[in-house]
């Protein structure tokens, strides 16, 4: 499936793609691909150490949304028959997504592990590999007995990993584990069953797996792993908060380098602030560590600072005053006004269109949500200017209705935006900038 996208200044401060089925045109490619839900990014279950007796399976790749097994890919040891797992609610509208993810955009997806322990279980661990909404981890339970009719609430348990989710949706993608200690009431014999729900639509279920063993032996978290991005933009002389993200509950936290940019971190939040000095500008590496008792590999964040400018500066320092300056124009004749040149960090003298590098994509998932992608260089100095990605539905009447996307920036001075329509065959995007009072 093919689709084309042309570019035409129609309003002020905007830039139109029409998506329709057909070839391209202007020398920009479209092309139909099978959208990748939720795609791991290096994120894994843990492979526990229990004593005693043990048994696990292990489920990585779905083949049914409802009903029947769900049980490919399980290894096994201890477990009398095969684990099964299965989506559990008939009204979920949950289908099966191209990297074998049981998913729903539309309903609240439920779920049932149910195993039998060969000898009495004193020792379970549950663990879920989740993108997009979370599970509701309150709703975890563990069934026993005959009809499954004694029920045990999950402990509170702890993120093993959490990452940000590969593919053009995003997301963050978590690994949690919990943990029943069975031995208290004597451990349990004869098949169970744990039952959990996801906590709202969107929720993709991407890995399961259940360790148990006749000895009790408590699972603790793993050493904190710093989940920033590695390099972050700082303004010379500007105010900057940045707050550090880790896994594994950290109480601690430690840096070096942030005084050379004239920043400090809070040791008990990890949260980083303070004004950027003035006059400097490069890449300043910082080393950042926590701890939870055990401490998290060194990470090395990048600042990036840079000086900051105006639309009018921008002007300015390339000699364009009066009429030539105003943010409508398109000097150059290139189809970019000057408002669009400032933010893709183009020249508005010279014809120069391609230098944005400029690119869209529709990607279509059969039965589900489409997704149309932006990506485009951006001027990583201009701080005055806002920018907003529209979806309209091909009437070109933007309005308050529109889908409205996400846009996220990066070091490089490149940036991606993208939104997510229900499915369709026809619409109009529109990158939308203003200039900020």
């Amino acid at each position: 499936m093919c689709y084309k996208i042309f570019s035409t200044p129609v309003l002020c401060f905007s830039t139109y793609f029409s998506i329709r089925r057909s070839v391209f045109v202007s020398g920009i490619t479209i092309l139909g691909l099978s959208a990748i839900f939720h795609q791991l990014s290096a994120v894994e279950l843990e492979d526990p150490t229990l004593s005693g007796t043990t048994a696990f399976a292990q489920w990585d790749a779905f083949t049914e949304a409802s009903g029947g097994s769900n049980d490919p890919d399980v290894g096994t040891s201890g477990f009398s028959g095969t684990p099964s797992l299965q989506q559990t609610d008939p009204n979920s509208f949950a289908f099966i997504t191209s990297s074998k993810n049981i998913y729903s955009f539309a309903g609240v997806t439920s779920f049932a592990i149910e195993a039998d322990f060969s000898g009495t279980m004193n020792n379970l661990a549950l663990q879920f590999l989740t993108a997009g909404n979370e599970m509701d981890y309150n709703s975890i339970a563990l069934n026993y007995g005959s009809g499954f009719s004694n029920t045990l609430a999950a402990p509170t348990g702890f993120f093993t990993q959490t990452g940000e989710a590969d593919g053009p949706f995003g997301g963050i993608t978590r690994a949690y584990l919990t943990q029943w200690d069975l031995s208290a009431i004597g451990g349990i014999t004869g098949p169970f069953q744990i039952t959990f729900s996801a906590s709202g639509t969107s929720a993709s279920l991407q890995e399961a797996r259940i360790d148990a063993s006749n000895v009790f032996n408590a699972l603790t978290p793993p050493p904190p792993v710093i989940e920033n991005e590695d390099s972050v933009i700082a303004y010379t002389g500007s105010a900057f908060e940045l707050q550090i993200v880790a896994s594994g509950d950290p109480f601690l936290y430690t840096e070096s380098g942030l005084s050379a940019i004239g920043l400090s971190i809070n040791s008990a939040t990890g949260s980083i602030s303070g004004t950027v000095s003035s006059g400097i500008s490069g890449n300043f590496p910082v080393t950042i560590r926590a701890t939870n008792g055990e401490f998290s590999d060194p990470f090395v964040i990048t600042f990036v600072v840079v000086t900051e400018t105006t639309y009018s500066a921008y002007m300015s320092s390339r000699s364009i005053t009066g009429p030539d300056a105003v943010a409508t124009v398109d000097l150059d004749k290139d189809g970019m006004t000057n408002l669009e040149e400032y933010y893709h960090g183009t020249e508005p003298n010279i014809s120069d269109f391609t230098n944005s590098r400029r690119k869209a994509q529709f990607i279509d998932l059969p039965g589900g949500p489409d997704s149309f992608v932006y990506s485009f260089n951006w001027n990583v100095q201009a701080t005055d200017v806002s920018a907003e990605l529209q979806l309209d539905d091909g009437s070109l009447t933007f309005g308050s209705n529109d889908l409205v996307g996400s846009i996220s920036y990066a070091t490089d001075g490149t940036a991606n935006a993208s939104v997510i329509a229900e499915e369709t065959t026809v619409g109009f995007l529109r990158l939308s900038l203003s200039l900020d009072p």
